[in-house]
């Protein structure tokens, strides 16, 4: 290639300009600036929201637990207390019905050994030994009741102590054999006497069972 083709060649080589900008866009970067904002922000929030909604569900759950825990114990403890008037109940009418059938062997023991004495020899000692069995039967099945009766009484509360002074008489009473013209009238008292009490107990437990105490 001669001088001159070479030099037109070289003349027309595209020039490449690059223009750069004479100024910051200022407006396009505080844009992309604020949206950054606005995006960490609203994440700040919606972490401290999910943070405060956490921790107030589980106060709740909380709270719902110990008032649900609350409530099982307030249910099982008048489930106890019905327990503990049913058997309290029971207790005094088996009392009642065991001091009845002492004081009846007691105080006609003296008539049934005449009437035995009256009999040949094995009768009479086949009879003695059943009415000494009987009685002896119901005055440790009176015993019992009366013991039970007592340990399900509260010693400091002054109906529990009047309660249990009357079964005391009536349990001394019908082991007793004196046949005084008051001894029945006595027993019939006393015995008016320990029911009225029980049942101003066992009302006492029974209101306390409606309020769930």
């Amino acid at each position: 290639m001669s001088k001159l083709g070479a030099d037109v060649a070289i003349s027309e080589i595209p020039k490449i300009v690059v223009e750069m900008p004479s100024t910051t866009d200022w407006f396009s970067i505080g844009s992309i600036a604020l949206t950054a904002l606005i995006v960490v922000g609203t994440t700040i929030m919606t972490i401290r929201n999910l943070t405060k909604t956490i921790k107030l569900q589980e106060s709740l759950a909380d709270k719902n637990s110990n008032t649900e825990l609350e409530k099982s114990r307030r249910e099982q403890l008048a489930r106890n207390r019905q327990t503990w008037i049913n058997n309290l109940r029971d207790y005094v009418s088996d009392f009642i019905a065991a001091v009845c059938r002492v004081d009846g062997f007691t105080k006609t023991s003296d008539a049934k050994l005449k009437i035995f004495q009256k009999q040949s020899s094995d009768i009479q000692i086949e009879s003695m030994m059943s009415m000494y069995e009987s009685t002896d039967h119901w005055l440790a099945e009176a015993l019992s009741l009366k013991a039970k009766i007592n340990l399900h009484l509260n010693p400091k509360e002054q109906e529990s102590k009047e309660l249990l002074v009357l079964l005391n008489s009536a349990y001394l009473l019908a082991e007793s054999t004196d046949l005084g013209p008051e001894q029945g009238k006595d027993l019939g008292t006393l015995i008016s006497n320990i029911e009225s009490k029980t049942q101003t107990i066992l009302k006492t437990e029974w209101e306390r069972v409606k309020r769930m105490e």
